[in-house]
């Protein structure tokens, strides 16, 4: 339980180091991009729909020897896997249409490190790149921030 919760922990706090990646176009209104991106995503939808499929994952069984206090031992199989998963199959090629939409209207795909402090409020417009920019996590999604 303690390394599950060790874990856990530890990729809680690497998110935080991850890139994320955010659409930009600077002098564009919050407003615009978050409309773009709406309509880019139900554009998108539209093209490519959700395909649900299902796997199971395969079955793998492994040997373990258990010695008891005698030293008696005797080998017993672990099985792991089997879950049956649900994915879409379109994802991918969804959020390629996507970016293609957003890239006609104007915006860039690019990667930025979360911010360590996130201002307190972003401007009304997209700001142009910087050394420092970095993104904030917003309820529509991740902006663009220029600390400082």
């Amino acid at each position: 339980m303690r390394q599950y919760l060790f874990v856990s922990a530890s990729l809680a706090l690497l998110a935080g180091c991850v890139p994320v990646e955010v659409y930009h176009k600077a002098g564009a209104s919050l407003s615009r991009l978050q409309a773009d991106e709406t309509a880019c995503q139900v554009d998108a939808l539209k093209q490519v729909p959700v395909a649900r499929m299902t796997r199971i994952t395969p079955i793998r069984t492994l040997p373990r020897e258990v010695c008891n206090g005698a030293g008696k031992c005797r080998v017993v199989y672990m099985e792991f896997g089997g879950e049956v998963e649900t994915y879409d199959a379109n994802l991918d090629l969804r959020k390629k249409v996507e970016a293609q939409c957003m890239a006609n209207k104007g915006y860039s795909q690019i990667e930025l490190p979360m911010c360590e402090t996130a201002p307190a409020t972003l401007p009304g417009k997209v700001p142009a790149l910087a050394s420092n920019s970095c993104a904030v996590r917003t309820k529509t999604g991740y902006r663009v921030a220029t600390p400082g």
